[in-house]
């Protein structure tokens, strides 16, 4: 449990594609993948009338407020028509509100607090997974708006108690909380009150907002917002209760098509600069959404790392490429303790990267040095294997979704921002064989497995979605997904 929360710890540092291959062309107002005299006509008019086309937009008809904070919040609760009304309640993890809630007819569990099914790190509690973020299939911003909207992590409620102020009022005459951003805007979150059993209990004296993650200590809890006359903190509370969702919406600058001349407005400059690149057949990329290093793409998914456009060893998004062992750098034709570069021939003779005398020669080493990292050694330039961390984020704060592209399965991972990435699904390689390819997808991460030397931490998906607390034998081969700042 220890060891989750450090690393959801190191997760809330996180500040919070379209794909490179598909960069849209500023000034194509008309979107038909080059620049022609209607795209002028387009620029021409939207400088006379005022109208400006964006992109990146769109939040699927909710409404938000920039407090100044790393994420935008909603206006109001979900399922509420006003920021006064109360809305929906949910018990966390579902999507759907209902009459009852209780240990009985919550849907993680079989009937009780110690027989959880999901989301459980302790066995005390259940069937472990070690998952401690909600999927966007099991988050009811998500679910019921759409789009990118999601409820927020812990470390966001964290960030608006501590960076804002906070008033008790009412709003039409509903108690809440009145919470100003450091850039002086501000929402109103309704005392609305929790739902136990087919009760509705403190309704305009208390409220309470779940976020996206389990509690710290009890997994039958979930980490909540607290609001009172008092003030307000961040607690956890029994997952089965119906609690009110505040839908957060991740931050992106919108970008105005046409504005060529990057002044924020569009102008006559801008039209100059249309009818040149038209008549030269010069043009200009949005590339906020990704670029290039060291010749190799990545996408800006929103994250804290960009992520490449393809595997190690692949010349296209949906190619399977290169297949490694942990820590080496080289594929290879056959992949077992026999052949695995840092141990003498069996899994508990390891040579490097050990922290128990039993696997073998202890160094305490648990994260891949840049030698021994195979994005680094075939790419170069700042490429590297992504942390635990950083694959957390990518499973926490994107949506999947299993797709094809060009014939070839996998995950659509569609990042904060807007932009995606397409992870194929290439299985993995055991002794000479490949297994599993087109149903699941095995990629190395760059740190040992705290539990095992013999293994290292990998991210597996398949069409049911990814688990970013899996790991295999280093032995095996895996692909690779780099990253770099």
């Amino acid at each position: 449990m220890k060891r989750i929360f450090s690393a959801l710890l190191l997760l809330a540092a996180i500040v919070l594609s379209g794909a490179v291959q598909a960069r849209t062309i500023n000034g194509d107002l008309n979107h038909t993948g080059d620049l022609d005299v209607e795209d002028i006509t387009l620029l021409i008019n939207g400088y006379l009338t005022g109208d400006k086309e964006y992109v990146n937009g769109g939040n699927s008809g909710h409404e938000y407020v920039d407090l100044g904070l790393s994420v935008m919040w909603a206006t109001m609760n979900v399922g509420a028509k006003a920021p006064e009304d109360y809305g929906d309640y949910f018990a966390w993890g579902e999507t759907v509100p209902k009459t009852d809630y209780g240990w009985s007819t919550y849907k993680w569990c079989n009937g009780s607090e110690n027989t959880l099914t999901k989301y459980c790190t302790d066995s005390d509690y259940g069937t472990v997974d070690d998952m401690i973020f909600l999927y966007y299939k099991d988050d009811a911003a998500n679910m019921n708006w759409g789009s990118s909207w999601r409820m927020p992590a812990v470390f966001e409620i964290e960030e608006l108690i501590n960076n804002c102020s906070w008033e008790w009022t009412t709003l039409n005459g509903v108690n809440g909380q009145k919470v100003t951003g450091p850039n002086g805007n501000s929402i109103f979150l309704p005392a609305a009150g929790l739902r136990w059993g087919d009760n509705l209990n403190y309704a305009g004296n208390y409220g309470q907002y779940w976020s996206s993650t389990l509690g710290s200590n009890i997994d039958g809890h979930a980490s909540n917002l607290v609001i009172d006359s008092d003030g307000v903190r961040s607690l956890g509370y029994y997952r089965f209760a119906g609690l009110s969702v505040r839908a957060v919406w991740p931050y992106k600058a919108l970008t105005i098509n046409g504005d060529l001349n990057h002044n924020g407005d569009l102008d006559v400059d801008d039209i100059t600069l249309l009818i040149n690149n038209y008549l030269t057949g010069n043009k200009e990329y949005f590339i906020d959404g990704g670029g290039s290093n060291n010749g190799y793409e990545y996408v800006d998914l929103g994250l804290s790392v960009n992520w490449a456009t393809m595997n190690v060893g692949a010349n296209a998004s949906e190619e399977y490429g290169d297949y490694f062992a942990w820590g080496e750098t080289e594929p290879k034709d056959i992949y077992n303790w026999s052949t695995y570069k840092w141990c003498n021939g069996s899994q508990r003779t390891q040579t490097k990267y050990c922290t128990a005398l039993r696997f073998g020669t202890v160094d305490n080493k648990t994260v891949l040095e840049l030698a021994d990292d195979a994005a680094q050694a075939n790419w170069g330039g700042t490429w590297r294997m992504p942390t635990k961390e950083e694959i957390d984020a990518l499973v926490y704060l994107c949506s999947w979704e299993w797709t094809t592209q060009n014939g070839v399965s996998g995950q659509k991972v569609t990042g904060p921002s807007g932009n995606f990435i397409f992870l194929p699904a290439a299985g993995g390689r055991l002794d000479g064989s490949l297994d599993s390819a087109g149903d699941n997808g095995f990629y190395w991460l760059n740190s040992l497995s705290p539990t095992r030397d013999t293994d290292a931490y990998d991210l597996n998906f398949n069409s049911g979605g990814p688990d970013s607390f899996d790991h295999n034998n280093r032995c095996r081969g895996y692909s690779v997904r780099a990253v770099c700042p």
